[in-house]
């Protein structure tokens, strides 16, 4: 049996092709998937979309890239919009030096306050992580990521 740890299937450019992607699944022993939430307006839409499949869950976080929320979410915040059955992980968030150039303080703090918030809510943290190798490790160190545990959506590390 299989899971997809990290989708985004209740997109809207996916509502017309959602008969065939679960088909897909069904035909390849996918069994479930989570839908990860890239914004706070979106976790509604996440959420309702994980309510209506028995076999969906879904996450709650900012993604590294994302500065487009209205502000920006606090640690009570994330932690109460997890309560629900249906969210099972804290994220997606992370680092992104691809596409941001410093200053990037806010990406490291808005990465910290999510770890914060995984370990609060007790749930792991979906991690993305690219071309910031070392701030990653060093901040989910810090911030003590093993207690929550962590998933490693995106990384361009080594095994090191």
């Amino acid at each position: 049996m299989l899971i997809d740890s990290h989708c985004h299937i209740d997109s809207p450019e996916f509502v017309g092709e959602l008969p065939r992607i679960f088909s897909e699944m069904e035909k390849n022993n996918v069994k479930g998937a989570l839908t990860v939430c890239c914004a706070l307006r979106e976790f509604p839409r996440c959420l309702s979309f994980s309510k209506s499949h028995k076999n969906i869950w879904c996450s709650v976080g900012v993604h590294p890239s994302t500065d487009d929320d209205i502000s920006e979410a606090t640690i009570g915040e994330l932690v109460a919009l997890s309560t629900d059955e249906k969210v099972v992980g804290i994220g997606e968030c992370g680092l992104d030096y691809y596409y941001n150039s410093e200053p990037l303080d806010w990406q490291r703090e808005r990465f910290a306050l999510h770890i914060q918030a995984a370990r609060k809510a007790n749930l792991p943290v979906i991690v993305h992580s690219r071309d910031a190798n070392e701030d990653t490790m060093r901040i989910l160190q810090d911030n003590h990521a093993e207690e929550c545990g962590f998933v490693l959506h995106c990384f361009c590390g080594d095994q090191k």
